[in-house]
């Protein structure tokens, strides 16, 4: 996490890693919710779409929940919102087995 703290802000390959830490498995959650902290500081909209896109894909309930708590933490315009309220809905949407 401090290598990508630390490499440039407007490079695509961190963002691309950011971007992967919401939505792919493996990462410890204290490491995904820095990458969300960093995304929204670096690139906002790509946030917003990457959440919009990937939270309904997320198979990790533990996880889910608490990027869904993050966004609820957050203060998002009104556009950015119903965005998120669309993949926050599409998450929860599925039957969930355990």
């Amino acid at each position: 996490m401090k290598q990508l703290e630390a490499t440039p802000r407007d490079d695509d390959t961190t963002i691309d890693v950011l971007q992967g830490l919401i939505y792919r498995s493996g990462y410890d959650v204290d490491v995904r919710r820095r990458g969300l902290e960093l995304l929204i500081e670096i690139d906002r909209p790509r946030l917003v779409r990457t959440l919009r896109q990937r939270l309904p894909r997320i198979t990790d309930k533990p996880w889910l929940r608490q990027v869904c708590n993050w966004i609820a933490q957050q203060d998002w315009s009104p556009a950015e919102r119903e965005t998120l309220e669309e993949a926050l809905i599409s998450s929860w949407g599925r039957a969930w087995t355990g």
